[in-house]
């Protein structure tokens, strides 16, 4: 009879430390996934940025240009006035 308990004990113990390590492998993964979901959050936070960054760079540059450009007409038309305005 002891016989039986302790073998009832003995599987019981090791469906419970089966359980165990199933559920510690399940937290485990769930972390991980955590981990690898912020990371790609990371990731998509950094290119959306860099992506801001080259719209910011397109529009300077129009700026720019258009700036230039109106100075150069501003200088162009600039002899040809006679009086200050």
């Amino acid at each position: 009879m002891k016989e039986l308990l302790s073998q009832r004990e003995k599987k019981e113990l090791k469906r419970k430390s089966f359980y165990d390590i199933i559920q510690r492998d399940v937290e485990e993964m769930i972390e991980l996934y955590q981990n690898n979901l912020a990371l790609l959050k990371q990731i998509k936070d950094n290119v959306e940025a860099e992506n801001n960054r080259d719209q910011e760079l397109e529009v300077f540059s129009e700026l720019i240009y258009r700036t230039e450009y109106f100075a150069y007409q501003l200088k162009s038309k600039g002899p040809k006035i006679d009086r200050p305005i």
